[in-house]
């Protein structure tokens, strides 16, 4: 399923924004900015990212409509793996509690960085708020290595990957799946190679930003294990969906945030530290006008059956 955002809108500031955004209906919160951040002092590089990108907005649609179908009684226990400042959980909890979804829903917020987490726990508080109590999340601070997983109806990693170790993917994807209940998701998004802009900035550019070979993970590098996994097991199905997004970069009208994309997409903190001939390079590809990027995402959905259906 191809979904199409028509409008990403700008930061609302504060806990009382976030707020706003649960209060809009169904309609306010399709037109109204869809992300929303608590006033935690200057933006994050990524932060600037998802204000000119429809990649989260656009995840979180699919989510959204994948988990509303989900039986799990009145309550559904959702992890999500690296939720970082929890943009994509804001998301995803605005668009449950909209159109009917009556169940109440705890999200397990597992992130490693600690300044992540303070945000984290701002948005947890914001969102149950917001709600009503129908949304209640747990905030945790670990990686998903040492993490005691228990049992969800759904687990999220979406753009975790390329913070694991390939020659491990089979058994992390594997702990994630056996934390799966009957009828629960595993959700894995990554970009694609393919057809994707962004990915391509990113290869022509990392190896001179950083001096280091270009070697980045895509999804197509964990689809083989998370595959031998389900052949491995009858009770688990997979499916996988393309995602298209898209990322602005606005040389001509917000300059400042073009270069901070840029930088970020390149791993690098500033457009500064970027070396003088890849950013005169940049500039010549991209600068004078606001450029549009494709970004190519797909989406693994692994389903664990019921024990009586296999």
């Amino acid at each position: 399923m191809v979904l199409q955002v028509e409008a990403i809108g700008r930061a609302i500031g504060g806990l009382e924004g976030l707020r706003r955004l649960f209060a809009q209906g169904d309609e306010g919160f399709r037109d109204a900015p869809l992300y929303a951040r608590p006033e935690t002092g200057q933006e994050a590089p990524f932060e600037v990212v998802l204000r000119h990108s429809t990649q989260k907005p656009i995840l979180a649609v699919e989510l959204a409509d994948r988990l509303s179908r989900l039986d799990g009684g009145n309550k559904l226990a959702i992890l999500d793996i690296g939720s970082s400042k929890g943009t994509l959980i804001a998301m995803l909890a605005g668009r449950l509690t909209r159109g009917g979804f009556d169940k109440r829903i705890q999200f397990s917020l597992l992130e490693p960085d600690e300044s992540s987490v303070q945000n984290l726990r701002l948005y947890a508080e914001a969102i149950q708020d917001g709600s009503g109590g129908r949304v209640s999340s747990d905030v945790i601070q670990s990686g998903w290595e040492e993490f005691r997983p228990e049992k969800y109806d759904a687990i999220i990693c979406s753009h975790v990957i390329y913070h694991f170790d390939p020659r491990r993917f089979q058994e992390l994807f594997l702990k994630m799946v056996s934390a799966l209940k009957p009828e629960g998701h595993l959700f894995v998004s990554a970009r694609e190679r393919g057809g994707n802009d962004v990915y391509r900035l990113i290869q022509d550019y990392k190896t001179r930003a950083t001096g280091e070979s270009f070697n980045e993970i895509t999804i197509e590098d964990a689809v083989p294990a998370l595959e031998s996994i389900v052949r491995a097991d009858p009770l688990l199905t997979i499916e996988q969906n393309p995602l298209y997004a898209t990322v602005v970069l606005p040389f001509a009208s917000q300059p400042e945030d073009a270069q901070t994309i840029v930088a970020f997409f390149l791993q690098r903190p500033s457009w500064g530290d970027l070396p003088p001939q890849v950013r005169e390079g940049i500039l010549h590809d991209y600068g004078g006008s606001d450029s549009v990027l494709t970004q190519a995402d797909r989406l693994v959905d692994i389903i664990r059956l019921p024990a009586d259906l296999s």
